[in-house]
């Protein structure tokens, strides 16, 4: 539902060449923008530090490490 939003959103935006963007356009495509570049980062430290710490903590137990293939 709200891949179909944003894919909305950008349609409007780049598609719409007889007019500019409205303002309340703009602002949305930039609060989006920085939420998936949050969200990026997120998973990077995710895939770094997050995961390395914690199968830290399952050697330490004697539990099998967490291997992820990223996207």
């Amino acid at each position: 539902m709200l891949l179909q939003k944003v894919n909305y959103l950008f349609n409007q935006l780049e598609g719409s060449a007889d007019f500019p963007p409205t303002t309340q356009q703009t602002a949305v495509r930039e609060r989006v923008e920085g939420a998936g570049d949050k969200a990026e980062q997120d998973f990077q430290q995710l895939m770094g530090k997050d995961l390395e710490a914690f199968n830290a903590l399952l050697r330490e137990h004697n539990i099998g490490n967490i291997y992820l293939k990223a996207p």
